[in-house]
């Protein structure tokens, strides 16, 4: 079988170090698989770029998205809230032309529902790998205890002022261009499959479970004291290790986490411990701003980019912190087990699907820091648990998370796809593809005037009277030119050089509004 991964990264983030390794483990299992992506980071042959050039469209899509989107957010979340505009049509891309499986990941900034539904014209069977929400809602990545995406994603809480209905538009045309019985979805966790199963874009879907893996070869346990000795960390203390990839997330978890420390460091024993250089503390990734006001001693140990230098660390590690308020199926947790080290965490999400209470790890009731400084301290006092949870940990993530287990449940998927597949005529030349969807084309000239009348600066106004009338006439006779040309470029009736063109002129009005098109754009 040809199968292609879609990613927007193959090695950045969570979601595209999954995918990458899906992708190795069936080249391991002798399937010739590809990844398409939008940015590179490997050196693997079967990992291809695809990249456009810069349009108009994709600068628009940039200024929308800052400006309505990452300059709009409510304090309920500050996860990633995306547009998904313009995409990049890969409809005519020569792998994915010769491909019989189509298997997307996480693919925000790189494909729209346009370009999706450009793919699925081509007749072969796409998967999609929901890593996160986004890929049934109107932006957010997680919806932080909104259901709006099982209807309609209306008034999104995630966005201070939605005055044209930008999440709802997105939604509307996932639903229209993507029809969630053409679509194979893949929940990692159960959560995930559950979550999807009640979305108005995937609830006719077919959904299977098929949790992500981890390289149990590379994440291995190591003598505790061994392994300390070779990072420099105290060999007889109890060192306890918590990390992100974003820190900064609220979702994260990182507060109740430094709330949770605060009440254990208030035990006397604890707190001697402590004290002593008996119980150590260490952090990995992107830091968190709570991170300043830590109630006990953290030593940062940075960006770990190297899989085998992080796999040490977790085997050194005696128990691994995951305080997440929502997450899918961390691979932080994934790694953490592999490597011995037992976790404890809060029960949210996919979480559960890791750590199984009393034989990986504890959990607490989610956002319950009392419960969760607890456990911490029950872990803390028991050497012997603690390594019996971890010895267990081993085990379960031997038997139910290896790539080449991923690979064969993901093939046998593949072949079942294959063998159902209705018969459909080969598209030689795929159908030209969609600007946008009709929901967001409704309203893409309404967000471009809004955002051309938020950033307009009123000019220097003359002091003679006649010359202020004329001013203002040939300031809204340019305004309205540029609104119209504007519309006609996103609609794809005008090209980028043309509006250029419509846009020359030496006169201060032009030179002024054309210097504040430019910061639009920047």
């Amino acid at each position: 079988m040809r199968i292609v991964h879609l990613s927007t990264h193959d090695m950045v983030g969570g979601a595209a170090r999954a995918a990458f390794r899906l992708h190795k483990a069936l080249l391991a299992a002798g399937e010739e698989s590809s990844m398409v992506v939008h940015c590179k980071g490997s050196d693997l042959e079967s990992v291809h770029q695809a990249t456009g050039p810069q349009s108009l469209h994709s600068l628009l899509g940039y200024s929308i998205q800052t400006h309505c989107l990452d300059r709009n957010r409510t304090p309920l979340s500050n996860t990633w809230f995306s547009l998904c505009w313009p995409g990049l049509d890969l409809s005519r891309h020569p792998v994915i032309q010769r491909a019989d499986i189509l298997h997307l990941h996480w693919v925000s900034s790189f494909q729209s529902p346009p370009t999706l539904a450009a793919l699925l014209a081509l007749g072969k069977p796409m998967v999609w790998s929901l890593h996160d929400q986004r890929a049934f809602t109107g932006g957010c990545h997680y919806a932080a205890g909104c259901t709006s995406y099982e209807t309609s994603c209306f008034a999104c809480p995630q966005l201070a002022s939605d005055p044209f209905g930008l999440p709802a538009a997105n939604l509307a045309d996932q639903i229209e261009l993507l029809p969630g019985t053409k679509v194979t979805v893949i929940g990692l966790s159960r959560w995930m499959a559950e979550c999807a199963r009640r979305s108005a874009l995937f609830r006719d879907a077919r959904i299977e479970l098929i949790p992500n893996s981890v390289e149990t070869d590379l994440f291995q346990p190591k003598d505790k004291v061994q392994a300390k000795g070779e990072l420099g960390w105290p060999a007889e203390a109890l060192c306890l290790l918590f990390g992100a990839d974003q820190g900064n997330e609220r979702r994260k978890g990182f507060r109740e986490l430094m709330a949770a420390l605060k009440l254990c460091a208030a035990g006397v024993d604890f707190g001697q411990r402590i004290k002593a250089g008996r119980i150590c503390f260490f952090y990995f990734g992107h830091p968190s701003p709570e991170l300043s006001d830590a109630p006990v001693p953290v030593q940062s140990l940075g960006h770990i980019g190297s899989e085998a230098e992080i796999a040490r660390v977790y085997a050194a590690a005696d128990l691994f912190l995951l305080p997440s308020l929502e997450d899918n199926l961390p691979n932080t947790i994934l790694e953490s087990m592999s490597c011995g080290t037992p976790v404890a965490a809060f029960r949210t999400g996919g979480v559960p699907d890791l750590v199984i209470e009393g034989s990986t790890g504890r959990l607490a009731p989610t956002g319950d820091v009392r419960e969760f400084s607890r456990i911490i301290l029950s872990l803390a006092s028991d050497p012997n648990q603690l390594q019996a949870l971890g010895r267990s940990c081993r085990r379960y993530a031997e038997a139910n998370f290896t790539p080449s287990r991923q690979a064969q449940k993901c093939r046998e998927l593949y072949r079942d796809l294959l063998q159902k597949r209705s018969a459909v005529p080969s598209t030689p030349s795929p159908p030209e593809c969609a600007i946008a969807g009709p929901h967001f084309q409704r309203i893409l000239p309404l967000i471009l005037n809004e955002l051309f009348a938020q950033i307009v600066e009123v000019l220097p106004v003359p002091r003679n009277t006649g010359a202020v009338a004329k001013c203002e006439l040939r300031r809204a006779r340019y305004l309205a030119q540029v609104k119209k040309a504007l519309t006609k470029a996103a609609s794809g009736l005008l090209s980028y050089p043309e509006l250029i063109i419509r846009l020359q002129g030496k006169s201060p009005v032009r030179m002024k509004l054309k210097g504040i098109l430019k910061q639009m754009f920047t």
